[in-house]
């Protein structure tokens, strides 16, 4: 692929909708390459009826629903807490990671019934955890996450040298990259986590970063010193 853009190039593998929308905020900074590596397919919808409060750990579980009205959701993070108050949800942000929702929740013990709104490949047990800490709370599969091919051109070039930065903000995203891309000898991987790392062989990209704070401002203030970054380093060679 011969590129002629002068600006560096950004690759985006979440699903198309959060990638253009997360797109909006850099495309005065990076030339914006999106490359799904999965798809979110709903799996029906989850039975809330009798339930008290919904956790949320992604904006997924929020979507999963058409209306949250009058109850309320522990939400990861503040993407997530705005997914749910537009479907009518008293939404509380907790924390900004899935160890921290756990903390708060068990310390704080809600009263009534939760039920946890998650994809099919979660990582923390949530429930389980929460129901340990004298909580009463369950949980329904509403999504999961469906992988999509990688283009070989851009694997190729990759893993020929192309300098790019690559944005990867779950552990299985990057499982999934690894496997498209298992070497990227001069592309930074930047990761949401340092769960997220170490998903990761760092000796085979130019470096393997972790954002400040696990949240998608985070990570859109590290792209944006990078792209300053690479301002003063110069324009990338074409290929």
């Amino acid at each position: 692929m011969n590129r002629q853009s002068r600006l560096p190039r950004l690759i985006l593998t979440r699903p198309r909708a959060q990638s253009e929308r997360f797109a909006a905020n850099l495309q005065a900074n990076f030339e914006i390459c999106i490359a799904p590596l999965f798809e979110i397919a709903y799996i029906g919808r989850p039975d809330i009826n009798g339930v008290d409060a919904v956790i949320l750990t992604s904006e997924n579980g929020a979507r999963s629903q058409a209306s949250l009205a009058g109850l309320i959701a522990f939400c990861v993070g503040p993407r997530t807490a705005d997914v749910a108050s537009a479907r009518g949800a008293i939404a509380r942000t907790m924390g900004g990671t899935a160890e921290k929702l756990v903390e708060l929740l068990s310390a704080e013990k809600p009263d009534g019934h939760l039920v946890h709104l998650r994809g099919k490949h979660a990582r923390g047990d949530v429930a389980a955890r929460l129901t340990a800490a004298g909580l009463h709370c369950d949980e329904q599969i509403v999504y999961e996450q469906v992988a999509c091919p990688f283009p070989e051109d851009l694997a190729t070039e990759l893993a020929s040298g192309s300098p790019d930065t690559v944005p990867l903000f779950s552990p299985r995203s990057a499982q999934y990259f690894a496997a498209a891309c298992p070497s990227a000898p001069n592309a930074t991987l930047m990761c949401l986590s340092e769960a997220v790392a170490a998903e990761l062989d760092e000796t085979a990209y130019a470096a393997v970063e972790i954002c400040a704070a696990p949240n998608g401002k985070s990570m859109e203030q590290a792209l944006s010193r990078r792209a300053a970054s690479l301002r003063l380093e110069g324009p990338p060679a074409s290929s």
